[in-house]
């Protein structure tokens, strides 16, 4: 599947050609979804790609606001502006056109306007840049509510390479299985033998995932005999 990058301009970069890209990819993400209208949604996610690493930027189209989830900050622990001020301000821009091109002026002026953008503190945050800013994005987009307060039930504090793996599969699982993979029924068929011959897989993997993102339910789905082992 061919894809556009609307970040990393190119050496004949022209803002008029990106736009239109933009504009296309937009309608393409939301002509999926049958009749979609905007407005009637508070936050829209954009998963950015930005020199080999991936993070998030979360507009609300209620505040303005975007909000930036980035697990890498410098080695001071604090979230660097000048990392995301290029992509945000070229960001901002097309989405404000976008809403514009869709008769959506007050709010293209909204979002052009307000400018406000928030660096979340991220409890999981690392000063090293890793391999895994792709399965951290994805957690981030299908946890984040908009409100920091909703950072905490993402189940990413103390991550582990145990539950990397685990989300790591769990995304993979839904890119293989996804409507638009060719080699989506093979695939199928052999993840349908391998659990034919180990019987114990499905709920075996399901405790182990259950666990790990949901920590204060880990004692609770387990027998009593074994909870002396978990505190």
């Amino acid at each position: 599947m061919e894809s556009d990058n609307v970040v990393e301009r190119r050496a004949s970069w022209e803002k008029s050609e990106v736009v239109s890209t933009f504009c296309e990819e937009m309608d393409g993400q939301f002509n999926g979804t049958g009749t979609f209208d905007i407005i009637q949604y508070d936050l829209i996610f954009f998963p950015i790609s930005s020199k080999r690493h991936y993070y998030l930027v979360c507009f609300s189209l209620k505040t303005g606001v975007a909000d930036v989830l980035d697990h890498v900050v410098p080695e001071n622990g604090i979230p660097d502006w000048a990392k995301y001020e290029r992509d945000l301000d070229l960001l901002r821009d097309y989405l404000s056109f976008y809403l514009k091109s869709k008769g959506h002026e007050e709010l293209s002026d909204f979002i052009l306007n307000e400018r406000s953008t928030r660096l979340l503190d991220l409890p999981w945050k690392t000063s090293h840049p890793t391999n895994d800013s792709g399965v951290f994005l994805t957690r981030h987009m299908e946890t984040y509510m908009g409100n920091h307060a909703n950072l905490m039930t993402m189940g990413l504090q103390g991550v582990s390479v145990r539950l990397l793996q685990i989300l790591r599969g769990r995304y993979c699982k839904a890119m293989l299985l996804a409507p638009f993979n060719d080699c989506k029924e093979r695939f199928s068929s052999y993840l349908s033998n391998y659990i034919n011959v180990t019987p114990n897989f499905r709920t075996d993997y399901a405790r182990q995932v259950n666990g790990m993102l949901n920590p204060s339910n880990e004692q609770h789905n387990q027998p009593a005999r074994k909870k002396s082992k978990l505190n």
